[in-house]
């Protein structure tokens, strides 16, 4: 049975009722989100229980050791040889001018090489144990996540020359002779002892087409202990008498060639958190933390976030009297707009299967079911995309809560889907009904078609026909 024009309307204004509705409980969840944020010392405090668990774990090392230890798995990952000690190097020099050392020059060489420019001595140094704040920690965690490569040096030096240190214009080239490898810990032939590094081992490579040259800094000030060379050596110099003390201060640079080796030392300290940029994308909300916090122990700073969480207010919503907590408004907001999508879809869809056809008249009682398109992108975005985003930013909020959770966290997945499967329906009942509205199109067709069928002709006499051919073979 077809419905009249009056339950037609009667239907149009229900379902637009109860689209209205869907429309405010919607919003509303969507406000609640929004008003209900966490603050930033709450979100801070999951944070710092993953950065004391990550510092504990390696309270052992210094970032200089964890990040020796880092690169010798990346050596055994690669394939490469692992060596754990330093190569003691003993030879002779010779000078591009002919002059021949007296004494012989020994040398301890790394067998790789960090690129450590960027970071602190004092942030190397220091053990994981011995960092108080998260100031500390924060330059630590940014030391190791910027170390992204080191360098594998051969066996040999390539190149080598004195320099002075007041005139670093100022050098002499030499060469190797008799250069070999003696067993660490083997008592040096030279009078000077083995050289000691000037510098940090950090940041001094020169990168070229097959890798790099990775230059060492020794001080060469004992090698001229004896005296025997210096005036040898001021003339190869071209120092004169007054300038003598400037040859205290000269060094030996030894380059050695080098084949980079990426590694990442950061993804160690945790697989997740090492995969971030630094530690402010890390740790995002401990980076937002007040000044007050970021110098504040490590071992008190808990405390400090949870009173001052304790001492927020909580976001509560007052209805009728009654103070609700903002994640009790999304446990009962969901079922209700639960409730209202099927009953829209319940009506739309008893209105299609009764209604065999609307016109623009029954259409024009409600905007929704009108044919032009911004209706219905309109229709769409208040029956499927607002209840669906409603939906999803409510499971998110309530997901987030740790201590008061007021059901099983599979309830509220299943509310969420609930939901958006009810606004997918709930459209799709509208589309139906839209489907129904006859266009102007649609009557100006049906017209031409009754038109051009027009009334049936009646039928002629059998006769007829041979009259007519009787008539047209007979002459006038």
């Amino acid at each position: 049975m077809a419905l009249s024009k009056e339950a037609i309307k009667n239907l149009l204004d229900a379902m637009q009722k109860v689209s209205l509705g869907i429309i405010a409980v919607a919003v509303g969840l969507l406000s609640n989100v929004l008003i209900s944020q966490d603050s930033v010392e709450k979100k801070a405090q999951p944070e710092l229980e993953a950065l004391l668990k990550i510092r504990d774990n390696v309270a052992r090392y210094t970032v200089a050791s964890f990040l020796a230890a880092e690169q010798r798995a990346a050596l055994g990952k690669s394939g490469q040889p692992v060596e754990r000690r330093r190569r003691q190097l003993q030879g002779k020099m010779k000078t591009n001018s002919g002059l021949l050392l007296s004494n012989d020059v020994s040398f301890s060489m790394p067998t790789d090489f960090r690129v450590m420019s960027h970071i602190d001595r004092q942030v190397a140094e220091r053990k994981f144990s011995d960092i108080q704040t998260l100031e500390e920690m924060r330059a630590a965690w940014n030391a190791i996540a910027s170390t992204k490569k080191f360098w594998k040096l051969d066996t040999r030096p390539s190149q080598a020359f004195i320099q002075l240190e007041k005139d670093p214009t100022n050098t002499l080239d030499v060469e190797w002779v008799d250069l070999k490898e003696i067993d660490e810990g083997t008592s040096s032939t030279s009078d000077t002892g083995v050289l000691q590094l000037t510098r940090n081992e950090s940041g001094h490579v020169k990168p070229n087409r097959d890798g790099g040259t990775v230059w060492l800094d020794y001080e060469f000030l004992p090698a001229l202990a004896g005296a025997v060379d210096s005036d040898k050596l001021m003339k190869s110099f071209g120092l004169k008498d007054e300038q003598r003390d400037s040859l205290k201060l000269a060094y030996l640079s030894v380059g050695v060639d080098a084949k980079p080796v990426s590694f990442s030392p950061a993804l160690a300290l945790d697989p997740v958190l090492g995969a971030k940029t630094d530690f402010a994308e890390a740790f995002p909300n401990l980076e937002k933390l007040p000044d007050l916090y970021q110098s504040q122990k490590l071992r008190s700073l808990g405390t400090s976030l949870a009173e001052t969480v304790a001492q927020q207010p909580k976001a509560e919503l007052e209805i009728f009297g009654a103070k609700l907590p903002s994640d009790l408004i999304a446990l009962l907001g969901l079922p209700v707009l639960a409730i209202l999508l099927f009953q829209f879809s319940a009506i739309g869809f008893y209105f299609a299967s009764r209604a065999k056809r609307l016109d623009d008249e029954d259409a024009s009682h409600w905007s929704f079911t009108l044919s032009s398109w911004p209706f219905a992108v309109v229709s769409c975005g208040t029956l499927f995309v607002l209840p669906t985003t409603a939906a999803a930013f409510s499971l998110w909020k309530l997901l987030r809560v740790h201590e008061e959770m007021l059901l099983p966290k599979p309830v509220y997945v299943v509310l969420a889907i609930i939901v958006s499967t009810g606004s997918l329906i709930a459209y799709f009942s509208l589309a139906r009904i839209r489907s129904l509205v006859r266009s102007e199109s649609d009557d100006f067709a049906g017209a031409v078609a009754s038109i051009d069928s027009g009334p049936p002709l009646p039928p002629r006499p059998a006769n007829s026909l041979s009259s007519d051919h009787n008539q047209k073979r007979s002459p006038n």
